[in-house]
């Protein structure tokens, strides 16, 4: 079982950079390098060895054909594996899929063994022994049609070079005429035994990881991450196309052109995770039906000592039918997000453009509020990604610090005015009005979880071209 959900993290974390040209349209890709795969070889023994000494090694029952007596019967019975150890294992990755090599191996059984021959049978008991057996297995990872991975055995190559049965009991000038034939018999049941016991190992192995969650709760929101296609792998990196959707959006359509990954082979870390436009898109869209980027800034909401003042004094310079409608009164500042336009992403950071509204209003002498004025605008700001630990996990976090804003159309009930110096004077002022705004939400981050008893740990984030790409390593406890 143990093993069982290593491979179930390499396979859902399924929890990093697919080195292609064409464009894709998923929202994250992670890959494991070979850093990952040397690793895990280095776990999987001694659970390998937990795994395999319980083998349940049905009687064999056969016959010898020897020259002068013809055949003899025999039958071998209650084999029990008395020691079995692994003494290396490599794990690498190829056009074919995953390769495990287990060599060195060695097994001892004990057994009660059996002959007929004419009607006259005899007994004993007897050692089984292999030494430096080797087993090569190549595993191929597939998609289900829900978006879980699929493991599949493709090729099954062990090699047991040399079997020995010791035979106790009954008459040994008798039973040494079939031994070698006994030996040979064995070593044919072995082989199958170790290829049909993959076979169930991947059966269990996809029974288990059909069950694992394709959405993860994070926050108040939900990530997906079920896989787009089949994973593709080189001699270094496995890499996992993912939907990387952020809900609570609906069947959401993220204006997101396809892009071109950048080629990326490093194997510094064990896993890197890429995080495309679409992710971003998606999870701002998120934010959006949650109600996450609405804000109301109301004047005790700003610092004592702030050069801005929200009140119709204030504004009297920019926007003077404001103050002449309302005079030295509070302003109330709604801010609203509507939804997000183009996202690019480069070196220098991610690129978003946010449409929405701000509206004016006026706090009257009784506390109550009025609609003064409203006016659409297009803000556009470069976010700064990182990655910090948050109770112990990996948490992605956004900032900027600026942003620019263009207004648009104009709804008022003081009457029409020239919007472009309010807009000059919101561009100055941002850094106090909608930057922490940004900001508050950005980092909050969203925390790439921990899977079953394993940790990500010495997480370093870079911006490349269409992508931010998170390296990670694992710990496995």
């Amino acid at each position: 079982m143990a093993t069982t959900r290593i491979w179930i993290f390499l396979l859902a974390v399924s929890m990093c950079n697919l080195c292609v040209t064409n464009a894709n349209t998923s929202g994250a890709r992670i890959t494991l390098t070979s850093k990952a795969l040397n690793y895990v070889s280095g776990l999987v023994v001694p659970l390998l060895e937990k795994e395999l000494s319980e083998l349940n090694i049905a009687d064999i029952s056969d016959k010898a054909k020897v020259k002068v007596i013809g055949k003899i019967e025999y039958s071998v019975k209650n084999i029990r594996i008395t020691a079995f150890s692994i003494k290396s294992l490599t794990v690498s990755s190829s056009t074919a899929g995953i390769t495990l090599e287990l060599s060195d191996i060695l097994l001892e059984t004990k057994c009660d063994w059996k002959y007929k021959k004419w009607g006259v049978s005899d007994h004993g008991r007897a050692e089984i022994d292999i030494k430096h057996a080797a087993i090569k297995l190549t595993v191929l990872i597939s998609k289900s049609s829900d978006g879980h991975p699929v493991l599949k055995v493709t090729k099954c190559e062990p090699n047991i070079p040399s079997l020995s049965v010791d035979l106790h009991g009954g008459a040994s000038w008798f039973y040494k005429l079939f031994h070698n034939k006994m030996e040979d018999s064995l070593k044919k049941r072995l082989v199958s035994l170790l290829c049909d016991k993959a076979h169930v190992v991947d059966s269990k192995w996809n029974a288990k990881i059909s069950s694992y969650p394709l959405r993860k709760e994070i926050n108040q929101f939900t990530v997906t991450y079920g896989l787009l296609r089949d994973p593709e792998f080189t001699s270094t990196h496995i890499h996992f196309d993912l939907e990387g959707g952020v809900f609570p959006s609906v069947n959401d359509d993220v204006s997101t052109p396809p892009v071109q990954l950048p080629d990326v082979s490093s194997t510094d870390k064990m896993i890197y995770l890429l995080l495309t436009p679409k992710l971003f898109g998606s999870a701002i869209t998120a934010a959006i039906q949650s109600g996450v980027l609405h804000h109301r800034v109301t004047p005790d909401m700003l610092p004592k000592d702030s050069m801005l003042k929200l009140n119709t004094l204030f504004f009297k310079s920019t926007v003077p039918m404001l103050f002449k409608s309302f005079p030295n009164m509070g302003v109330v500042l709604d801010v609203t997000i509507n939804r997000h336009d183009e996202i690019f992403i480069d070196p220098a950071g991610i690129h978003v453009t946010l449409l929405g509204d701000i509206l004016f209003q006026v706090i009257q002498s009784d506390d109550t509020t009025v609609d003064a004025f409203s006016i659409k605008m297009t803000v556009q700001s470069t976010l700064q990604v990182d990655v910090v630990h948050t109770a112990d996990v990996p948490t992605v976090v956004l900032e900027t610090e600026n942003l620019k804003i263009q207004f648009g159309g104009l709804s008022s009930s003081i009457g029409d005015f020239d919007t472009a110096p309010l807009e000059h004077a919101l561009n100055g002022m941002s850094q106090f009005l909608l930057v922490p705004i940004i900001n508050e939400y950005g980092r909050k981050g969203y925390a790439i979880p921990n899977v079953d008893n394993v940790k990500f740990v010495d997480p370093s984030v870079t911006v490349l071209q269409n992508c931010a790409q998170i390296g990670m390593d694992i710990v496995y406890s």
